[in-house]
């Protein structure tokens, strides 16, 4: 609970911060842009540049299929556990995210500090879910009579708090407003908040049920606590709104 009160705390301070940068400048710069944040996003957004040395860009961006294996799989190359992965691959195939990114400019070279929520939104079976986040089987629910669905089912979802340092290289040709910004960047997942629910209502409302959800609960926040590291590279298209550099 502590990580979820400071993260967005610590989102808000950047922006504050940089736009305190912005109101020591008589004049700005407004970009906007669109692209590719590989594995995490597609993207588009919009950037402040508050004199040659200081910007900060907000984005809106989708995760999408093949972007969530390919986080996955890197994951899994600092030890989360595959079985697990496999559990949020089949519940979690598409996301929202938000982007807060403060820079540090030097020419076409930039620092950048990114802070991220993600969103994620999904359902796999009832029983599959057992399978892979506890490895434990189920007794075979749709034989219950009266049960009011064919399939039980598990609705999830999963908020993650991001954070990550990256370089960034702006290839502007002479004469033009636009331009493209490459970033290499290294993010990890600081804090996460899951929940979780059936098709079936009775059952959600039993302790044995809201026992499991936790159990489960605990199990992702700890795998992305641990092993929730991501590299990443960006590749995006920029349009000067105020005219050529």
């Amino acid at each position: 609970m502590k990580h979820l009160i400071t993260t967005p705390a610590l989102f808000a301070a950047l922006l504050l911060t940089c736009l305190g940068f912005g109101s020591l400048r008589a004049q700005g710069r407004h970009e906007l842009m669109i692209g590719t944040q590989v594995p995490v996003q597609f993207t588009a957004g919009y950037q402040y540049n508050a004199g040659d040395r200081f910007a900060i860009r907000g984005q809106f961006g989708l995760l999408t299929p093949p972007y969530n294996k390919v986080i996955l799989r890197s994951m899994e190359a600092f030890g989360f556990d595959k079985k697990l992965s496999r559990a949020v691959d089949e519940a979690f195939r598409r996301g929202l995210v938000g982007t807060l990114a403060p820079q540090l400019r030097f020419g076409n070279h930039s620092v950048v500090l990114q802070g991220q929520y993600v969103s994620l939104n999904g359902s796999i079976a009832l029983s599959r879910a057992a399978e892979l986040y506890l490895d434990r089987d189920l007794p075979d629910l749709s034989a219950i009579p009266f049960l009011p669905v064919a399939t039980p089912t598990l609705n999830t979802r999963s908020n993650l708090f991001v954070l990550g340092l990256g370089y960034g290289w702006r290839i502007a040709p002479p004469d033009s407003r636009v331009s493209l910004q490459l970033e290499a960047g290294f993010s990890k997942i600081l804090a996460s908040a899951n929940r979780f629910s059936s098709n079936i209502g009775i059952l959600d409302r039993t302790g044995v049920a809201q026992g499991v959800y936790g159990q489960m609960d605990n199990r992702l926040k700890d795998s992305y606590r641990k092993y929730g590291y991501v590299p990443s590279l960006g590749v995006y298209l920029v349009y000067a709104l105020d005219g050529v550099r």
